[in-house]
């Protein structure tokens, strides 16, 4: 777990631009500002503090959540597309066609696909569960320059691949 951790991180620090760092800082900077405020008003009027307190946790956190959708929506626009999936007869082994169009206004250097396999389900709920605690994962990175609305087909190989019933979810993030 702590593997993953690192892996993702050091991913978001290689690539982060300065704008997404701006937007970390000061979101920071608001809550550290926020803080010392209901450190203040916890001295004078205990349930307000607290209460703001909290709200303070809570927007932290959705903050640190929504940032980074908010940029990828608005600066790093893209559609991902999944165009075909075909598993090997002879060998434990899909290939994954998808297609990545930039749509936003700079072209993208750097590009990460992440593919989430899991088990279909009739039940709405438990087909969501699945969808969020997958089978199995993988990872194509794309190095070369996509440019202003240039469309890419992209084909990944997965091997060692045993499931015959499954649904694919596919996302990108491009730097």
């Amino acid at each position: 777990m702590l593997d993953k951790l690192k892996d993702g991180l050091s991913f978001y620090l290689e690539h982060l631009g300065w704008i997404d760092i701006a937007a970390y800082i000061w979101l920071v900077l608001m809550f550290f500002i926020l803080f010392v405020a209901c450190i203040y008003l916890i001295t004078r009027f205990h349930i307000l503090g607290f209460l703001l307190m909290l709200l303070n946790l809570v927007a932290f956190g959705f903050g640190l959540f929504y940032i980074n959708r908010f940029l990828d929506e608005n600066l790093r626009t893209r559609n991902l597309e999944l165009i075909s999936q075909k598993q090997l007869s002879y060998s434990n082994t899909l290939l994954v066609d998808l297609k990545l169009t930039n749509l936003s206004k700079n072209p993208f250097k750097y590009c990460r696909i992440d593919l989430k396999f899991y088990k279909p389900s009739g039940n709405k709920l438990r087909n969501q569960i699945n969808m969020l605690r997958p089978i199995m994962k993988d990872k194509i990175f794309i190095k070369e320059i996509l440019d202003i609305n240039e469309t890419k087909r992209v084909q990944g190989v997965i091997n060692n691949f045993k499931l015959s019933d499954y649904n694919i979810t596919a996302s990108s993030e491009c730097f």
